[in-house]
């Protein structure tokens, strides 16, 4: 998911409203299950998935299925049967 950066202001709170929307979707379309991708120099959305609850993973533990993009060198997993923090 990407936001332009002239609408990363804390104070819309854009990325945590799309986020919550996608796990809404997921949780009630039986989706257990989210990967993602990212690159390491975007610090700020490495520490946005981890805030919430996304749990750094190596490559190979990613499914067969994932549409890897070439750029991307960090993975993150979100297992929805977890109960949040």
């Amino acid at each position: 998911m990407f936001v332009k950066k002239a609408y990363r202001v804390k104070e819309l709170n854009i990325a945590q409203d799309l986020l919550e929307s996608l796990i809404d979707y997921c949780r009630q379309n039986n989706i257990t299950d989210i990967y993602l991708g990212t690159v390491d120099i975007l610090k700020a959305a490495c520490r946005f998935y981890e805030r919430n609850a996304f749990v750094k993973i190596d490559m190979q533990e990613l499914p067969s299925y994932f549409p890897r993009m070439k750029a991307d060198n960090t993975f993150y997993h979100l297992n929805l049967n977890v109960p949040s923090l």
